[in-house]
């Protein structure tokens, strides 16, 4: 499980977040411990409601690797969706501005197959090319062109 308690509106939210984020920072990518035959199902709790996400570990190990051990880790906790852009994108998972970083980054996993079509695809948000680490989002509204660019995660 992981809690989202909100989004950051003002300058005072922000720096109330920032002021008490924990300092999570990692020397290197996790050991992969994911099991390629098992089926993931993260549930995230946010002050508008939950989700479930599906990971596709044969799809993307790394990817799945990270986010899991994240996760486990407490990274997510207490993190707000820090990107909400009505009409083009929810994006959360590394602070106020998306640049707190967990200190490592691995490289792109696209599967073509998997593609922001439909409404409630989450996948990896970088800042280029193999530079994925811990923020994910989805876009509003679905946008199958980002699957070339942002590597697909869960559906």
């Amino acid at each position: 499980l992981m809690y989202f308690p909100k989004t950051i509106t003002s300058f005072e939210d922000a720096y109330a977040f920032a002021k008490n984020y924990p300092n999570l920072v990692y020397k290197e990518c996790p050991e992969m411990t994911v099991d390629m035959e098992k089926q993931y199902l993260v549930t995230v709790i946010t002050t508008k409601g939950s989700f479930v996400m599906e990971l596709y570990p044969k799809s993307a190990p790394y990817t799945v690797n990270s986010f899991l051990f994240l996760a486990k880790d407490g990274y997510y906790n207490n993190s707000p969706f820090h990107r909400v852009i009505d009409g083009f994108v929810a994006q959360a998972g590394t602070g106020i501005t998306g640049e707190l970083g967990t200190g490592y980054e691995y490289d792109n996993e696209i599967e073509p197959n998997l593609k922001y079509d439909k409404a409630g695809v989450v996948g990896m948000a970088n800042a280029g090319e193999n530079t994925n680490a811990a923020n994910f989002s989805s876009p509003m509204p679905p946008s199958p062109h980002w699957t070339a660019v942002t590597p697909s995660l869960v559906r």
